[in-house]
Parts: structure tokens; C-alpha cells; sequence
């Protein structure tokens, strides 16, 4: 499973675009100051940036299947501003403003979850605001195991005539593993691993959510970018990039069919592709891409 697609499931929020907004923060820390010369007062302590400003955190509130949990309560349940509390809007989204410190925990609950406590995150940079929480939720009830081996099949929509013929349904072997996830309900996160073409580079996986009997998932970036692409042959290349998701029963998930909203790219180019996905008109010699809700993906265990 590359990279790639595993940082879109963390970032599925389209509060901050593609920023980094889950708290995470690659930046050094802070070297410690030096102490003051002797027979100077020390300088005064300066308070967190928590608590200089204000902070303005926002963030999220899903299920397992990522999808988003509308009048949630999401409420400081430690530190200095313990009992603020807010609830979620229809598309799961909250903020909140207050002096927060490392101190604070911030609780969100629905009936029917599991609730789930997080602390303040480290500050994303480049993010508006600085601070996020991403909370997803697990239901009560019986869970879905999709882990194993299966055959994944694509099947493009009938109405998508500009496909060559032999391409309009593919099918490859993936392997389903289950994907621990800081910031997910246990069990409920998957990643697929696709084999048994020759895919190119990193383009070789997609995510999978459950939550009681539904599933959903993740294929590429939703921005153009395919999560699955196959080499066809040596300039000509087949990609798939959107959101599966299906019903499924809670005890027999040996074929799981999905509806799959999103895209299925042709690309014929006059040279073989570089590292990233790239089907530029001054590149191809003929490109079909079939943007479609009908779609499916077919998951058949083996």
C-alpha cells in the first residue's frame, strides 16, 4: 500500500484542502533558551501560544466509513476551558475558540458510537486554523472483517461507449489487510493491496471504511490522481480514482458489489509515463476519461 493513498484517508476533510490538518507536525523542535546572564533578571515566562491568543480549533466528526456525523457534541471535558462544547454541522465539521493547553482533552459523543477523547494535537503550520481533530466514531453492534484475499474487479458504466471494449471491465488480485489507525475505531480501516497486472509505480492500492453494514472507500486523491493505474502496454495506460460504497451483510462478506462514483482513465501517450500520473493533451495521443456514479467495483473473495 503506497504512502500516497494511505495520507488521503487522514485528510479526507475538505475544510483545509490538501493541508495537513490532523495535527501532525513535521517541524524540529524548539532548542531551549539560554539561561540569562549572571546579575540579570531572568526574562518573563512566556505563556503557550494556546493561551496567548486563543486558539481556533476545528476539525471533524465521521464514522468508521468516513462518513460524517451531523449534531455530534464535541465537548472540553479537561483543562481551562473544561465543559466548552459545540455540535456538529451537516457535514460533520465543528469549532471551537479558547485558551487550551496541553492540559486540555476534548471528548466527542453521538448515540449510538463508542465516544472518543483526544488532546490537544501538535499545531499544523500551514493549516487555518493552526489546530485539528479528526474524531471517528464506532458503532454499537456487530463489526465487518474484510481482511483476506479476493478478486477486484472494476466494471465501467455502459454509457462510457468511448472505452475501448476489452478494457471496460479489469480485474486484478488484492489483498485486504487490516490498518491500524490513531485516529479510527479498531478494526474498521483497511488497506487493499492490488497485484496480478503490471501496475505502474506507486498506483497499486485503495482504502476500505466499515461501519455496521455499510462500507466505503478511498481509490486515488479525488483530485485527478488514480489510486489504481495499469500499464496496458508501453505508452498506454488504464487508471481508476474514486469513492466505493455498499451495503453489506455483517456475517458474509465473501462478494461484496459496490456502486463506484468517480473516474476511469484511458491514456495513450507518445512516451511512457514518469513517476506520476500525467495524461496532458501535449502528451497523449488520445485520452477517454469517463467521469460516472455508475460504476461498480466488485470485491470476490478467494
Amino acid at each position: 500500500m503506497s504512502r500516497r493513498i494511505l495520507a488521503v484517508v487522514f485528510m479526507f476533510t475538505l475544510a483545509c484542502g490538501l493541508g495537513a490538518c490532523d495535527g501532525t507536525s513535521t517541524t524540529s523542535p524548539t532548542p531551549p533558551a539560554q539561561p540569562p546572564s549572571p546579575g540579570q533578571p531572568p526574562p518573563p515566562a512566556t505563556p503557550p501560544i494556546s493561551q496567548q491568543t486563543g486558539v481556533q480549533l476545528a476539525g471533524s466528526v465521521s464514522d468508521g466509513a468516513w462518513r460524517p456525523l451531523a449534531n455530534a457534541r464535541v465537548e472540553v471535558v479537561e483543562g481551562p476551558q473544561a465543559g466548552l462544547s459545540t455540535t456538529t454541522d451537516g457535514s460533520g465539521g465543528f469549532r471551537l475558540s479558547g485558551a487550551f493547553d496541553a492540559t486540555s482533552r476534548f471528548r466527542a459523543t453521538k448515540d449510538g458510537y463508542v465516544a472518543a477523547t483526544w488532546p490537544l494535537p501538535n499545531p499544523c503550520g500551514p493549516c487555518n486554523p493552526d489546530w485539528w481533530i479528526h474524531f471517528s466514531l464506532e458503532t454499537l453492534g456487530p463489526k465487518v472483517d474484510l481482511s483476506g484475499n479476493y478478486r477486484l474487479t472494476f466494471v465501467a458504466d455502459p454509457a462510457c461507449r468511448d472505452l475501448p471494449a476489452e478494457l471496460q471491465t479489469r480485474a486484478y488480485d488484492a489483498k485486504v489487510s487490516t490498518m491500524a489507525s490513531s485516529n479510527g475505531p479498531a478494526n474498521t480501516h483497511f488497506s487493499v493491496t492490488v497485484s496480478g497486472a503490471s501496475l505502474h509505480g506507486r498506483y497499486d492500492g485503495l482504502m476500505l471504511g466499515t461501519t455496521g453494514d455499510y462500507v466505503s472507500g478511498w481509490v486515488g486523491d479525488l483530485h485527478g490522481d488514480p489510486g489504481v493505474l495499469e500499464q496496458i502496454a508501453p505508452t498506454t495506460y488504464l487508471g481508476f480514482e474514486g469513492v466505493p460504497t455498499a451495503s453489506i451483510g455483517t456475517s458474509d462478506v465473501s462478494r461484496v458489489v459496490a456502486k463506484f462514483d468517480g473516474a476511469i482513465d484511458y491514456c495513450e501517450r507518445k512516451s511512457e509515463m514518469g513517476p506520476t500520473f500525467s495524461c496532458a493533451a501535449a502528451e497523449a495521443l488520445a485520452h477517454v476519461r469517463c467521469v460516472s456514479p455508475s460504476h461498480q467495483m466488485i470485491l470476490e473473495r478467494r
